[in-house]
């Protein structure tokens, strides 16, 4: 196959530790050149969802992902007790990995009350605070290695880097630390890290990576996973920042990010639908000509199931049906029923 198209079979590892195979193609000879919108990021205000957003918690209702005890215990700590990624035989510390751990461990905890799970989370915590940076009064979470954007040599990430997935997997981690413990200063994290999504990009940047938020000509708000001087519009960064979103607002009530939340829903009600290719597999950003990766569509269908969940809007379900439709399957296959759910107690 990845002759057949011009490119090379690889394995690919996530942010969660799956691993799946996808098609590395060559960079200019599929879906789209790069940067095929106009990457303008303008002070328009911009619009809102007026539908009902729903008080539930995303992961513990949700119709198609519920985090499996097996990933969480499979990932490999060092010895502060932190997980971590290994680039070029390194281990480095990850932010996004790092808020996913505790949103994860937080989920655990709450349904099994076992400390473990807590006291895991509170040391994540503690390791993002002691790493953070702040900027115009929002907490970032600085990544420390180079990371060349679906691997252009001339688009590299260059440390200190931030990111607007691993700024909402942390603000979800924070928020729901603070439901559990009412430590203020778990307070003051997730009010400062949602700040950082309000860091908006007007123009041109000072620093290219010390954005979030841009607001495209459209007046349609996106949180940028790979900040850079021209934003590239990832899905899956975007809504796992809004599941951070979601929490906090339902979490501690806030009225900025319920604002936050509505814009960023009216953007995926008007643009999901530009990911889509139809009979084929969804594209991974506007940016990009990323290459073919079954896994990333998959969770693509998750979340838009997830915006479902989090909106009651059919529109998102039928968005999740087509995309389901374009590799043969339908959309009630991704739709499961939640896991056994026993509390552990190997763990102490």
């Amino acid at each position: 196959l990845g002759a057949a198209i011009g490119g090379t079979i690889q394995r690919a590892k996530d942010d969660y530790g799956g691993v799946g195979l996808y098609v590395k193609l060559k960079q200019q000879e599929f879906f789209a050149p790069k940067h095929d919108h106009s990457g303008e990021c303008t002070d328009l205000d911009y619009q809102m969802y007026e539908g009902p957003i729903r008080n539930v918690d995303l992961i513990a209702s949700s119709i198609s992902f519920m985090p499996g005890w097996r990933g969480y215990h499979a990932m490999e700590l060092n010895e502060e007790g932190i997980v971590t990624q290994m680039r070029d035989g390194k281990a480095n510390f990850h932010p996004m990995r790092m808020g996913v751990r505790i949103v994860q461990g937080m989920f655990f905890y709450d349904i099994t009350g076992n400390p473990y799970y807590l006291q895991d989370a509170e040391t994540h915590a503690n390791a993002l605070m002691e790493r953070m940076v702040e900027i115009n009064g929002g907490y970032f979470f600085p990544y420390g290695f180079a990371f060349p954007l679906h691997e252009y040599d001339d688009e590299v990430m260059t440390p200190p880097w931030y990111s607007g997935i691993s700024q909402g997997a942390i603000l979800s981690g924070f928020a729901r630390l603070y439901a559990a413990t009412g430590k203020s200063e778990h307070k003051e994290m997730a009010d400062r890290t949602f700040q950082s999504l309000q860091n908006r990009r007007i123009g041109e940047a000072e620093d290219p990576h010390s954005w979030i938020q841009c607001v495209n000509e459209r007046g349609l708000v996106w949180l940028e996973e790979y900040p850079t001087d021209t934003p590239n519009f990832v899905l899956n960064g975007m809504i796992y920042a809004m599941q951070g979103l979601h929490d906090y607002h339902r979490l501690e009530g806030s009225e900025e990010a319920e604002r936050l939340l509505r814009g960023t829903i009216e953007t995926m009600r008007q643009q999901v639908y530009e990911f889509r290719v139809e009979g084929g597999i969804s594209r991974y950003c506007l940016g990009h000509p990323k290459g073919a990766y079954r896994g990333y569509h998959d969770i693509h269908i998750d979340q838009i199931l997830m915006l479902y969940n989090m909106t009651g809007d059919e529109f998102f379900m039928t968005a999740a049906a087509d995309f389901a439709s374009d590799v043969g399957r339908d959309v009630a296959e991704y739709i499961r029923n939640p896991v056994n759910l026993k509390p552990r107690v190997e763990q102490e």
